[in-house]
């Protein structure tokens, strides 16, 4: 599963290869996104533009919306028939915007985990694949958002066996289509970069607490003290 990622970089110039519009004045850097906060997403709605969701996935027919606490992820392997996905798969498609991610690795004999940064070797902002609901009760519309993952390349393998899917940029479009695709030709979108693509290093545990949402929590280990 993914559970951390950031959006440290201004996004102006992924907004301009897809053709989307967005509000400047909006952006916030982020070093340590959790789920239930608000992401960016780019949703294949016909608006071409960038909008504001929370992280955790809340179906139209939930009957409450805390169920999204339980749908920050999906898996790609089984998404076109989970009842709580395969309607957005088919529909309800987005780019969640990311700069970089987060995993944590077991150590043998201690309970501590090793958290590790994941990004592009370009250090580029990317699109995370992700589906969108919108939910409604009678005092609230909720733009809700979920990633999807997959198994890990050989650069995340040996930290976690999954990662979230990068869509690649040959993909973006038929990703973000309006137009109803084929399942197959869905699944193509999230053969997640090539591990040549990714680099990683270990980060200081000031990332495990939610509020650390600061430029240290991405800074190698060792450069900032833990907490």
């Amino acid at each position: 599963m993914c559970g951390r990622f950031t959006l440290t970089t201004e996004f102006s110039e992924f907004a301009r290869k897809l053709g989307v519009k967005y509000d400047r004045t909006k952006f916030n850097p982020r070093f340590n996104v959790c789920p239930s906060q608000t992401v960016y997403i780019i949703p294949n709605d016909g608006s071409n533009e960038i909008k504001q969701a929370r992280w955790g996935l809340v179906p139209s027919w939930s009957k409450d919306a805390s169920i999204g606490a339980k749908l920050a992820n999906a898996r790609s392997e089984d998404i076109e028939t989970k009842p709580s996905f395969r309607s957005s798969f088919k529909r309800k498609r987005c780019l969640v915007l990311a700069d970089g991610y987060y995993e944590w690795q077991a150590q043998s004999g201690s309970k501590l985990k090793v958290p590790w940064y994941f990004r592009l070797t370009s250090k580029e902002v990317f699109g995370f694949a992700g589906l969108w609901d919108t939910w409604k009760d009678p005092s609230t519309e909720l733009l809700t958002v979920c990633l999807i993952t997959t198994s890990a390349n050989s650069v995340v393998e040996p930290v976690h066996h999954r990662m979230p899917v990068i869509v690649q940029e040959r993909f973006q479009k038929i990703w973000l289509s309006t137009e109803e695709q084929p399942t197959e030709r869905l699944k193509l979108c999230l053969d997640s970069v090539p591990a040549a693509k990714m680099e990683k290093y270990a980060v200081s545990t000031l990332v495990n607490k939610p509020q650390n949402d600061r430029p240290e929590c991405i800074r190698p280990s060792g450069t900032e003290g833990c907490s």
